[in-house]
């Protein structure tokens, strides 16, 4: 069987190595269906396991700008003191 997702592992070798210095979230766009497999199928994105921030469970999705209020509001994130990173230059 093919695979329907694949990690990006400079992504989260990117977000383990600021993870040791600062706040990292997930915001990926995904849905109630896919999510759980992700989660059973890569592990190595369980060290963010209490920061994530997914799509359907905040009714929107990127590039939507309203996707990026409703996670900031989540986690008190304060835009002006944030960076966001996305493998989707689209996304940015």
């Amino acid at each position: 069987m093919t695979e329907l997702f694949e990690a990006n592992y400079s992504m989260i070798e990117l977000a383990r190595n600021l993870d040791e210095k600062y706040r990292v979230f997930v915001l990926p766009n995904t849905d109630e269906i896919h999510f759980p497999h992700i989660w059973e199928n890569y592990p190595e994105l369980h060290f963010l396991e209490n920061r994530l921030m997914i799509s359907y469970e905040l009714g929107a999705v990127k590039p939507f700008p309203e996707i990026y209020k409703v996670a900031c509001n989540k986690f008190d994130i304060k835009p002006a003191e944030s960076i966001f990173i996305d493998d989707k230059k689209e996304n940015i």
